[in-house]
């Protein structure tokens, strides 16, 4: 998947398809074409980040194909994987990406220790295992909300465009070091720890924001609905039919008054 962003503020580059509606990246199936349309964007001065993606959905208009390259991941991964992309199918609300994903990685994260506490027991290691990756999760997304904060204040600041992106490495400075002395001593396992040392740009922050910045939100929401995670998905599905868009914004005033999840079971 190919992201870009511009580099004076926190803002990504868009493309429009049908179904989907405005989204911020570009799948593609030939490596070579993402690297050919990432040096272009580079070229004409964005911030751009090219990564590898273990799967896709195609939305529930097709039966999603689990790939020979998935069977080589962690079945704690896999399973997280599946349940994630099976959210999309269950669950997609067009032009919201940041909804949509961060929706799934928690779907993904609580789906995948439902699994395996039912499967193996609460006290089994691949049990105690995801128990401890959606902790991390949780962790990471609230650095992550913190830090885009942050940036987006720097951003926002009288000074140049020059000036911004001159200064921009410091503030990626500060932000490596406050995760490291104050997210890495709580972290219990070692998938986010190299954050520490990445390269960063706005185009990795964005990218990294529409999977982890509102997973808090999720697990309050998650809270309001019993621990019910069916419940929660039912009552997200029926938020979705009523909200015309800004679909965080009414999650959020929902779960502030209780109104998720009232309505039945």
């Amino acid at each position: 998947a190919l992201t870009a962003a511009s580099r004076d503020r926190l803002e990504a580059l868009t493309w429009w398809f049908p179904i989907v509606g405005r989204v911020p990246y570009l799948g593609f199936f030939d490596k070579d074409d993402g690297i050919a349309r990432r040096d272009k964007l580079a070229a004409e001065g964005y911030d751009t980040e090219l990564r590898g993606v273990p799967a896709f959905s195609t939305l529930g208009w097709f039966a999603d194909p689990i790939f020979s390259s998935m069977l080589t991941l962690p079945d704690t991964v896999l399973v997280n994987t599946i349940i994630h992309e099976l959210t999309h199918a269950t669950l997609f609300v067009p032009g919201d990406v940041e909804f949509n994903e961060n929706l799934a990685t928690f779907v993904g994260n609580r789906g995948a220790v439902d699994f395996f506490v039912e499967r193996d027991g609460p006290a089994s290691p691949r049990a105690r295992r995801v128990l401890d990756d959606q902790a991390d999760a949780q962790r990471f997304g609230a650095f992550m909300r913190r830090m885009i904060d942050g940036l987006t204040a720097y951003y926002a600041s009288g000074a140049s465009r020059e000036e911004k992106i001159a200064g921009r490495e410091r503030e990626f400075d500060h932000w490596r070091r406050r995760f490291t002395t104050e997210v890495v001593p709580e972290l219990r396992g070692d998938r986010y720890g190299g954050f520490a040392d990445a390269s960063l740009n706005n185009a990795v922050i964005l990218s990294l924001g529409a999977y982890y910045r509102d997973l808090g939100l999720f697990d309050r929401a998650y809270e309001v609905c019993g621990r019910d995670l069916p419940r929660l998905v039912r009552a997200l599905v029926g938020l979705a039919r009523a909200q015309k868009g800004a679909m965080a914004a009414g999650l959020e005033k929902d779960v502030e008054s209780g109104a998720l999840c009232s309505s039945g079971p």
